[in-house]
């Protein structure tokens, strides 16, 4: 009884922090740093499946809510194995809730991150991100750049301008590798 109080707590209390922060960032850019929110995700869908095993009983609200942090995943891969890009939609609305961007490259305070847009999405979209005392992001921009590898580029960013200069290389399509030094405007 106790544990199952204190569970509820974390994840109800959890769950007002993470949508706080979805919030937070859909109006002012600012939000909490990735590596922070993706624990608070995972405990949240961790905290779910426990409390549907400790409240169930039929037909009872709560026990309805917390069923859907076992059967998500579970409809994910039953939609996966019947059709496959009905699979790979159901499988990216529910990847949406539970990860974060992906930081492909650091400099200063600065930080370059890959968002997850789903399977199906356009390629090689990218995030400008500012790190403020280790715990707060703000996004600066995004920018869009065809097939490169960003975890070895040197890049520096301008706010005012709202520009990135970027040097980094490439691999074409007969394997020739290209270097790219070049600026890029954020939008």
């Amino acid at each position: 009884m106790k544990y199952r109080n204190l569970l509820l707590k974390i994840h109800f209390g959890l769950l007002l922090l993470v949508f706080l922060n979805f919030i937070l960032r859909q109006l002012t850019d600012f939000s909490l740093g990735s590596f922070i929110i993706f624990p608070f995700k995972i405990t949240i869908y961790l905290t779910g499946l426990f409390l549907f095993f400790l409240t169930i009983k039929p037909f009872q609200k709560k026990v309805m809510y917390f069923a859907l942090y076992l059967l998500s995943p579970l409809g994910v891969l039953l939609s996966w194995l019947v059709d496959g890009l009905f699979g790979a939609i159901v499988g990216a609305i529910f990847l949406l809730t539970i990860t974060v961007d992906d930081p492909i490259a650091t400099a200063d305070n600065y930080m370059i991150s890959k968002p997850f847009a789903g399977f199906i999405a356009p390629c090689c979209k990218y995030n400008v991100k500012r790190n403020y005392f280790y715990v707060v992001e703000k996004k600066i921009g995004e920018f869009q750049i065809e097939e490169t590898d960003l975890t070895s580029a040197k890049f520096s960013v301008s706010e005012d301008e709202r520009t990135l200069k970027l040097k980094c290389q490439f691999t074409d399509w007969d394997r020739t590798v290209h270097k790219v030094d070049t600026t890029l405007i954020l939008y």
